[in-house]
Protein backbone atom coordinates (compact mmCIF):
# COMPACT_ATOMS: atom_id res chain seq x y z
CA UNK A 1 0.00 0.00 0.00
CA UNK A 2 1.09 3.11 -1.05
CA UNK A 3 0.37 6.99 -0.53
CA UNK A 4 -0.84 6.62 3.46
CA UNK A 5 0.86 7.95 5.97
CA UNK A 6 -0.25 7.53 10.09
CA UNK A 7 1.21 8.43 13.37
CA UNK A 8 1.10 6.90 16.69
CA UNK A 9 0.44 9.33 19.35
CA UNK A 10 1.28 7.11 22.65
CA UNK A 11 3.00 3.47 22.88
CA UNK A 12 -0.13 2.18 24.24
CA UNK A 13 -2.82 2.64 21.42
CA UNK A 14 -4.25 0.69 18.38
CA UNK A 15 -4.52 0.50 14.71
CA UNK A 16 -5.40 -1.45 12.28
CA UNK A 17 -4.11 -1.74 8.61
CA UNK A 18 -4.37 -3.98 5.45
CA UNK A 19 -2.53 -7.28 6.00
CA UNK A 20 -0.42 -6.51 2.62
CA UNK A 21 0.57 -2.95 3.87
CA UNK A 22 4.40 -2.24 4.25
CA UNK A 23 5.12 0.16 7.46
CA UNK A 24 8.28 2.17 7.92
CA UNK A 25 8.90 3.84 11.11
CA UNK A 26 10.15 7.45 10.41
CA UNK A 27 13.38 7.26 12.91
CA UNK A 28 16.72 10.00 13.57
CA UNK A 29 13.96 12.77 13.33
CA UNK A 30 13.61 15.87 15.62
CA UNK A 31 10.09 15.83 14.90
CA UNK A 32 8.02 13.46 16.87
CA UNK A 33 4.26 15.30 16.13
CA UNK A 34 3.02 15.27 13.10
CA UNK A 35 -0.64 16.84 12.55
CA UNK A 36 -2.25 17.72 9.01
CA UNK A 37 -0.95 14.96 7.22
CA UNK A 38 -0.80 14.33 3.56
CA UNK A 39 0.55 12.03 0.53
CA UNK A 40 1.48 12.60 -2.43
CA UNK A 41 0.69 10.23 -5.80
CA UNK A 42 4.85 9.92 -6.00
CA UNK A 43 4.92 9.20 -2.16
CA UNK A 44 5.99 12.36 -0.73
CA UNK A 45 4.50 13.23 2.80
CA UNK A 46 3.37 16.87 3.84
CA UNK A 47 2.85 17.74 7.50
CA UNK A 48 2.72 20.41 10.24
CA UNK A 49 5.44 18.34 12.05
CA UNK A 50 7.20 19.50 15.85
CA UNK A 51 9.20 18.11 19.25
CA UNK A 52 10.12 19.29 22.38
CA UNK A 53 12.44 21.30 21.55
CA UNK A 54 11.25 21.63 18.02
CA UNK A 55 8.17 24.78 16.97
CA UNK A 56 5.81 23.99 14.36
CA UNK A 57 7.16 23.44 10.99
CA UNK A 58 5.39 23.13 6.83
CA UNK A 59 7.69 19.60 6.17
CA UNK A 60 7.76 17.89 3.26
CA UNK A 61 9.84 14.12 3.13
CA UNK A 62 9.52 11.01 1.62
CA UNK A 63 7.57 8.14 3.39
CA UNK A 64 10.76 6.89 5.05
CA UNK A 65 11.94 10.00 6.43
CA UNK A 66 14.34 11.10 3.41
CA UNK A 67 14.83 13.96 1.61
CA UNK A 68 13.04 16.04 4.70
CA UNK A 69 12.39 20.10 3.51
CA UNK A 70 11.43 22.75 5.62
CA UNK A 71 8.61 25.43 3.86
CA UNK A 72 7.64 27.37 6.85
CA UNK A 73 8.25 27.73 10.49
CA UNK A 74 6.23 29.30 13.19
CA UNK A 75 9.25 30.42 14.72
CA UNK A 76 12.25 31.81 13.84
CA UNK A 77 14.53 31.06 16.46
CA UNK A 78 16.20 28.28 16.11
CA UNK A 79 17.33 26.88 19.75
CA UNK A 80 20.69 25.23 20.68
CA UNK A 81 20.63 21.70 21.93
CA UNK A 82 20.12 21.76 25.49
CA UNK A 83 17.92 24.90 25.72
CA UNK A 84 14.75 23.86 26.36
CA UNK A 85 13.35 20.57 28.51
CA UNK A 86 13.00 17.20 27.20
CA UNK A 87 9.91 15.26 28.21
CA UNK A 88 10.54 11.78 29.68
CA UNK A 89 7.41 9.56 29.42
CA UNK A 90 6.56 8.22 33.01
CA UNK A 91 4.14 5.71 34.31
CA UNK A 92 3.56 5.30 37.60
CA UNK A 93 1.30 2.83 39.89
CA UNK A 94 -1.93 4.17 41.41
CA UNK A 95 -3.15 3.74 45.32
CA UNK A 96 -6.56 1.73 43.35
CA UNK A 97 -3.72 -1.05 41.73
CA UNK A 98 -3.43 0.67 38.04
CA UNK A 99 -1.40 2.69 36.05
CA UNK A 100 -1.42 6.29 34.96
CA UNK A 101 0.75 8.51 32.83
CA UNK A 102 2.59 12.02 32.10
CA UNK A 103 5.70 13.37 30.67
CA UNK A 104 8.06 15.16 33.04
CA UNK A 105 9.93 18.12 32.07
CA UNK A 106 13.03 18.70 34.20
CA UNK A 107 13.66 21.72 34.79
CA UNK A 108 16.57 23.28 32.00
CA UNK A 109 18.27 26.50 31.41
CA UNK A 110 22.28 26.18 30.31
CA UNK A 111 22.89 29.23 32.13
CA UNK A 112 21.55 28.60 35.81
CA UNK A 113 21.47 25.18 38.01
CA UNK A 114 20.54 24.91 41.36
CA UNK A 115 21.58 22.35 43.55
CA UNK A 116 18.11 21.84 45.41
CA UNK A 117 15.38 20.38 44.91
CA UNK A 118 12.98 22.27 42.10
CA UNK A 119 9.04 23.56 42.91
CA UNK A 120 6.91 21.32 40.28
CA UNK A 121 4.07 22.62 37.92
CA UNK A 122 1.40 19.48 37.60
CA UNK A 123 -0.37 20.43 34.96
CA UNK A 124 -3.49 19.54 33.54
CA UNK A 125 -4.61 19.24 30.32
CA UNK A 126 -8.07 19.94 29.41
CA UNK A 127 -11.13 18.11 27.81
CA UNK A 128 -10.44 16.04 30.03
CA UNK A 129 -10.69 13.39 27.56
CA UNK A 130 -7.80 15.00 25.12
CA UNK A 131 -4.24 14.36 26.12
CA UNK A 132 -0.67 16.27 25.98
CA UNK A 133 2.13 14.83 23.57
CA UNK A 134 5.40 15.36 23.47
CA UNK A 135 5.43 18.49 21.12
CA UNK A 136 6.71 21.82 21.30
CA UNK A 137 4.57 23.02 24.31
CA UNK A 138 5.69 27.00 24.74
CA UNK A 139 3.71 27.33 28.10
CA UNK A 140 5.52 24.37 29.38
CA UNK A 141 9.62 25.44 28.18
CA UNK A 142 8.42 28.71 29.65
CA UNK A 143 8.54 27.20 33.38
CA UNK A 144 11.08 24.82 32.50
CA UNK A 145 13.76 27.13 31.62
CA UNK A 146 12.78 29.42 34.86
CA UNK A 147 13.39 26.83 36.78
CA UNK A 148 9.80 24.62 37.34
CA UNK A 149 9.86 21.01 37.14
CA UNK A 150 6.53 20.16 35.24
CA UNK A 151 4.46 16.91 35.53
CA UNK A 152 2.02 17.20 32.30
CA UNK A 153 -0.28 14.54 33.28
CA UNK A 154 -1.73 12.42 30.88
CA UNK A 155 -4.39 10.71 33.98
CA UNK A 156 -7.28 7.88 33.39
CA UNK A 157 -9.66 9.20 30.99
CA UNK A 158 -6.91 10.63 28.55
CA UNK A 159 -6.81 9.82 24.95
CA UNK A 160 -4.38 7.97 23.30
CA UNK A 161 -3.74 4.77 25.76
CA UNK A 162 -7.21 2.96 24.67
CA UNK A 163 -10.74 2.76 24.88
CA UNK A 164 -10.36 1.20 28.64
CA UNK A 165 -8.28 3.68 29.92
CA UNK A 166 -10.58 6.56 28.46
CA UNK A 167 -13.49 5.12 30.27
CA UNK A 168 -12.36 5.25 33.61
CA UNK A 169 -13.19 8.54 33.68
CA UNK A 170 -16.92 7.96 33.21
CA UNK A 171 -18.75 9.46 36.15
CA UNK A 172 -15.40 9.96 38.01
CA UNK A 173 -14.12 13.28 36.84
CA UNK A 174 -12.82 15.55 39.43
CA UNK A 175 -12.37 12.09 41.39
CA UNK A 176 -9.57 9.76 39.61
CA UNK A 177 -7.77 12.39 37.76
CA UNK A 178 -7.01 14.19 40.53
CA UNK A 179 -5.83 11.26 42.31
CA UNK A 180 -4.14 10.11 39.54
CA UNK A 181 -2.59 13.72 40.17
CA UNK A 182 -1.63 13.23 43.90
CA UNK A 183 0.10 9.67 42.77
CA UNK A 184 1.90 11.07 39.98
CA UNK A 185 3.63 13.97 42.18
CA UNK A 186 4.43 11.07 44.62
CA UNK A 187 6.04 8.93 42.37
CA UNK A 188 8.41 12.18 41.11
CA UNK A 189 8.88 13.20 44.78
CA UNK A 190 9.80 9.66 45.71
CA UNK A 191 12.48 9.43 42.80
CA UNK A 192 13.98 12.81 44.65
CA UNK A 193 13.11 15.39 41.27
CA UNK A 194 10.64 17.51 43.01
CA UNK A 195 10.10 19.92 46.46
CA UNK A 196 6.70 18.49 47.32
CA UNK A 197 6.07 21.30 49.80
CA UNK A 198 6.29 24.26 46.59
CA UNK A 199 4.22 21.68 44.56
CA UNK A 200 1.40 23.85 42.10
CA UNK A 201 -1.30 22.98 40.35
CA UNK A 202 -2.50 24.50 36.69
CA UNK A 203 -4.88 23.91 34.30
CA UNK A 204 -7.36 25.30 31.78
CA UNK A 205 -10.92 24.97 30.94
CA UNK A 206 -11.42 20.97 32.50
CA UNK A 207 -7.81 21.82 33.59
CA UNK A 208 -8.73 24.41 35.64
CA UNK A 209 -11.43 23.08 36.93
CA UNK A 210 -9.11 19.95 38.37
CA UNK A 211 -7.33 22.65 39.97
CA UNK A 212 -10.46 23.97 41.84
CA UNK A 213 -11.57 20.75 43.18
CA UNK A 214 -8.04 19.77 44.16
CA UNK A 215 -7.46 22.64 46.39
CA UNK A 216 -10.97 21.43 47.61
CA UNK A 217 -10.65 17.91 48.43
CA UNK A 218 -6.64 18.05 49.21
CA UNK A 219 -6.17 21.38 50.82
CA UNK A 220 -2.60 22.33 51.71
CA UNK A 221 -0.88 19.78 49.22
CA UNK A 222 -0.67 22.24 46.10
CA UNK A 223 0.93 25.52 47.75
CA UNK A 224 -1.06 27.44 45.07
CA UNK A 225 -3.08 26.93 42.20
CA UNK A 226 -3.52 28.45 38.70
CA UNK A 227 -6.69 28.07 37.05
CA UNK A 228 -7.69 29.37 33.15
CA UNK A 229 -11.40 29.43 32.45
CA UNK A 230 -12.26 26.78 34.77
CA UNK A 231 -15.64 25.21 35.92
CA UNK A 232 -16.69 25.56 39.25
CA UNK A 233 -20.60 24.72 38.76
CA UNK A 234 -21.41 21.42 37.44
CA UNK A 235 -24.77 22.71 36.93
CA UNK A 236 -24.29 25.81 34.48
CA UNK A 237 -21.92 24.19 32.85
CA UNK A 238 -24.57 21.62 31.47
CA UNK A 239 -27.20 24.58 31.13
CA UNK A 240 -24.67 26.82 29.64
CA UNK A 241 -22.50 24.43 27.49
CA UNK A 242 -22.49 24.75 23.37
CA UNK A 243 -24.38 21.93 21.57
CA UNK A 244 -21.60 20.02 20.33
CA UNK A 245 -20.98 19.20 24.33
CA UNK A 246 -24.42 19.20 25.08
CA UNK A 247 -24.27 15.16 26.17
CA UNK A 248 -20.66 15.32 27.59
CA UNK A 249 -21.59 15.32 31.52
CA UNK A 250 -23.58 12.33 31.03
CA UNK A 251 -20.68 10.40 30.69
CA UNK A 252 -18.28 12.79 32.79
CA UNK A 253 -20.79 12.86 36.05
CA UNK A 254 -23.54 10.86 34.61
CA UNK A 255 -27.45 12.13 33.37
CA UNK A 256 -29.80 14.45 35.50
CA UNK A 257 -31.86 14.17 37.73
CA UNK A 258 -30.58 11.06 38.52
CA UNK A 259 -26.97 12.26 39.29
CA UNK A 260 -28.05 15.79 40.95
CA UNK A 261 -25.79 14.69 44.12
CA UNK A 262 -22.69 14.10 42.63
CA UNK A 263 -23.08 17.50 40.11
CA UNK A 264 -22.95 19.03 43.57
CA UNK A 265 -20.01 16.88 45.02
CA UNK A 266 -17.77 17.66 42.13
CA UNK A 267 -18.88 21.70 41.82
CA UNK A 268 -15.79 23.75 43.64
CA UNK A 269 -18.59 26.62 43.77
CA UNK A 270 -20.58 25.16 46.60
CA UNK A 271 -17.25 23.83 48.63
CA UNK A 272 -15.72 27.09 48.51
CA UNK A 273 -15.31 27.39 52.18
CA UNK A 274 -12.82 24.17 51.69
CA UNK A 275 -10.08 26.44 50.21
CA UNK A 276 -7.39 27.89 52.34
CA UNK A 277 -3.98 27.62 49.39
CA UNK A 278 -3.36 30.45 47.19
CA UNK A 279 -5.00 30.85 43.78
CA UNK A 280 -4.71 32.82 40.47
CA UNK A 281 -7.75 33.09 37.87
CA UNK A 282 -7.57 33.90 34.40
CA UNK A 283 -10.39 34.51 32.58
CA UNK A 284 -12.14 35.80 29.09
CA UNK A 285 -14.66 37.86 28.91
CA UNK A 286 -16.09 36.54 25.87
CA UNK A 287 -15.87 33.04 26.85
CA UNK A 288 -18.69 31.43 25.80
CA UNK A 289 -18.29 27.88 27.17
CA UNK A 290 -17.38 28.89 30.62
CA UNK A 291 -18.53 31.90 31.25
CA UNK A 292 -17.22 34.56 33.52
CA UNK A 293 -20.11 34.19 35.86
CA UNK A 294 -18.57 30.91 36.99
CA UNK A 295 -15.67 32.74 37.96
CA UNK A 296 -16.87 35.79 38.80
CA UNK A 297 -18.86 33.54 41.88
CA UNK A 298 -16.53 31.77 42.72
CA UNK A 299 -14.06 34.29 43.02
CA UNK A 300 -16.57 36.56 45.22
CA UNK A 301 -16.79 33.60 47.62
CA UNK A 302 -12.96 33.47 48.00
CA UNK A 303 -12.27 36.89 48.69
CA UNK A 304 -14.93 36.97 51.36
CA UNK A 305 -13.51 34.44 53.22
CA UNK A 306 -10.30 35.91 53.42
CA UNK A 307 -8.57 33.74 50.64
CA UNK A 308 -5.29 34.92 48.79
CA UNK A 309 -6.66 35.39 45.50
CA UNK A 310 -5.72 37.09 42.23
CA UNK A 311 -8.43 37.63 39.25
CA UNK A 312 -7.62 38.79 35.63
CA UNK A 313 -10.18 39.00 33.27
CA UNK A 314 -9.52 39.71 29.22
CA UNK A 315 -11.89 41.61 27.53
CA UNK A 316 -12.06 40.62 23.67
CA UNK A 317 -10.81 36.69 24.60
CA UNK A 318 -12.99 33.78 24.83
CA UNK A 319 -12.44 29.94 26.21
CA UNK A 320 -8.51 30.28 25.29
CA UNK A 321 -6.67 33.53 24.95
CA UNK A 322 -5.05 34.70 21.51
CA UNK A 323 -4.09 38.21 21.85
CA UNK A 324 -0.16 38.64 22.06
CA UNK A 325 -0.39 41.28 24.86
CA UNK A 326 -3.32 38.98 26.53
CA UNK A 327 -0.45 35.86 26.66
CA UNK A 328 2.40 38.18 27.37
CA UNK A 329 0.45 39.51 30.83
CA UNK A 330 -0.76 36.19 31.56
CA UNK A 331 2.61 34.29 31.81
CA UNK A 332 4.43 37.16 33.72
CA UNK A 333 1.68 37.55 36.02
CA UNK A 334 1.87 33.39 36.73
CA UNK A 335 5.54 33.78 36.98
CA UNK A 336 5.29 37.05 39.79
CA UNK A 337 2.41 35.03 41.61
CA UNK A 338 3.91 31.89 42.28
CA UNK A 339 7.54 33.81 43.41
CA UNK A 340 5.39 35.65 45.61
CA UNK A 341 3.19 32.63 46.77
CA UNK A 342 5.55 29.55 46.42
CA UNK A 343 9.18 30.49 45.93
CA UNK A 344 9.49 33.14 48.64
CA UNK A 345 7.01 32.55 50.72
Amino acid sequence: MRGAAWTLRTAYGASTLPAAAETRLLENSPYVYFEQIGVSAGGRVAAVASGPEQPNVVITCDLDGGDLRIHERTVQTVFAPGTLSVPEHLTFPTRDGKESHALFYPPTNPRYESPGLPPVIVLMHGGPTSAVYPRFEAQTQFYATRGFAVLALNFRGSTGYGREYMNMLRHRWGDIDLTDALDGLAHIVQQGRADPAKAIILGGSAGGYAVLQALVDYPGTFKAGVNLYGVSDQFALVKDTHKFEARYSDFLLGPLPESAARYRDRSPLFHADKIRDALIVFQGAEDNVVPQNQSDKMIDLLRARGVPVEYHIYTGEGHGFRKPETIDHYLKSVLAFLERTVIYA
